[in-house]
């Protein structure tokens, strides 16, 4: 399985376009919130095959995407959620995952990719595909695969303007 984790696009969904020209195909999409009213644009985009699970971020008024998400995927437990609302710390990040029964957890909202673990849980965003904030601007997107055992591999991904 090759699924696509997004986030913060805030209504300009030109890059998610050029991703999927460059990943499809893709097996699932994980939108991890600050969509800005393109919920059906992205899911017609992502196409009948793909399954999209999105959650809303704190730019995300008037969606019916709830704000979490506890999502199996292989032998793991995703967790996802926008992320204004986590804590600073990635273990208090970990301690929440643990809670929530996850071994994964994705969050957005920084606009900053990462991919760490902390104790056992493996802590991801995927940075922003409309408004990078790193220090080279560059937008960000990750894709995680599942091999026949049901592990997960993550590869965090620059979309070269």
């Amino acid at each position: 399985m090759k699924l696509l984790v997004i986030s913060d696009t805030h209504g300009n969904l030109k890059n998610f376009k050029r991703v999927l020209e460059i990943e499809n195909p893709v097996d699932m999409i994980f939108h991890l919130g600050d969509i800005c009213h393109d919920e059906e644009e992205i899911r017609d985009l992502a196409g009948e095959k793909c399954t999209v699970a999105m959650v809303r971020g704190n730019c995300d008024y008037f969606t019916n995407e709830p704000y979490s998400r506890d999502i199996a995927v292989g032998n793991h437990r995703i967790y996802m959620e926008h992320g204004n609302g986590l804590p600073d710390s990635l273990m208090s990040i970990a301690y929440k995952a643990e809670e929530k029964g996850a071994d994964v957890l994705l969050f957005g909202h920084t606009h900053r990719p990462m991919i760490t673990r902390c104790n056992d849980v493996i802590i991801a965003n995927p940075g922003s595909l409309s408004e990078p904030r790193q220090a080279d601007g560059c937008p960000t997107y990750i894709i995680i695969e599942t091999d026949d055992k049901g592990d997960l591999s993550f590869k965090q991904k620059k979309l070269d303007e």
